[in-house]
């Protein structure tokens, strides 16, 4: 418990505009709703996929301002990966003096990502074991994967046919 109050008490003095949430979340596209509307009286007539869709992984950056950084890419997430999106997505949204806030992620504990970060004059903290369960960026994630999932869902239409989905699709690896 010492641990958390030590970090409360510094981040009293944080300057909330230079923080940068990051994490991932993974979608399948097959996703549907599991409600739909219908006029009174009536039934929803619709197909449920067989979970034949792709695995996404949605890799983001959210701050004050809102969304800085977004990259989908196919499949899961590895240090290759993660460190393509800090150098290649991230760090341009970089400033000195940014503070870039992620979990304990094997890929965020490479050296290599950790000096991209700071070459950009930004600090790299870990907070996850002082802050398990208050992610502000999960909220954004799960929000998109959602979005994935509206209408008639992603499958109908194919990775990316979609306006939602095509917003998403900003940095493709």
């Amino acid at each position: 418990m010492k641990a958390r109050e030590e970090y409360r008490e510094a981040a009293g003095g944080f300057d909330l505009e230079r923080l940068k949430f990051v994490d991932e979340s993974g979608v399948n596209l097959a996703l549907t709703r599991l409600f739909g509307r219908a006029p009174k009286g009536a039934r929803v007539a619709d197909a449920v996929p067989q979970n034949y869709g792709a695995n996404v992984t949605l890799l983001g950056a959210l701050s004050l301002a809102g969304v800085e950084a977004l990259m989908t890419v196919n499949g899961a997430t590895d240090g290759d990966i993660f460190l393509v999106f800090v150098r290649e997505v991230l760090s341009p949204t970089l400033r000195a003096g940014d503070m870039v806030i992620w979990d304990n992620l094997g890929a965020h504990r490479s050296q290599v990502v950790r000096e991209a970060v700071e070459s950009r004059g930004a600090t790299v903290m870990l907070p996850a074991a002082l802050l398990a369960g208050h992610e502000p960026d999960r909220a954004m994630l799960v929000k998109d994967q959602n979005l994935l999932a509206c209408g008639e869902g992603a499958h109908a239409r194919g990775a990316g046919g979609s306006h939602q989905a095509g917003t998403l699709n900003r940095h493709r690896v």
